[in-house]
């Protein structure tokens, strides 16, 4: 059974009328689908770049001060920040997440459909 997109866009629309998971879910992808061209986002991929920046050079003059910095708290820094940066980088990693949340909700709600409908015509139906 292949569903266009007009059924799933119906199923999902009255899911959401429904369930406040749903609604939530259909704003989160809103909010995320415009995500990188948002001032807000640009904003905060010039604080983690800059913020950034400011770390390397207070590292930079501690280390030409002669201070001994620990290796784990540059580990720890440069993990932080090439997380950051990635997060940053790929705000549609976020979308994605939530569209494949969604497919599989409608997938969960499809065989639900069929249990239910199998065993209102008294079949034996199962997974």
């Amino acid at each position: 059974m292949t569903d266009t997109p007009e059924q799933i866009a119906d199923f999902v629309a009255e899911k959401a009328k429904k369930d406040p998971k749903v609604r939530q879910t259909i704003r989160d992808a809103h909010l995320f689908d415009s995500l990188k061209s948002h001032e807000g986002w640009k904003r905060l991929a010039e604080h983690v770049r800059a913020d950034r920046e400011r770390f390397l050079m207070r590292l930079a003059k501690r280390l030409m001060s002669g201070q001994v910095v620990d290796q784990r708290e540059i580990d720890y820094q440069r993990g932080f920040y090439q997380g950051a940066e990635w997060v940053i980088g790929h705000p549609e990693e976020a979308e994605a997440s939530l569209e494949r949340a969604a497919r599989r909700a409608w997938r969960m709600a499809q065989d639900e459909l069929a249990q239910q409908q199998a065993e209102s015509e008294g079949s034996v139906y199962t997974r």
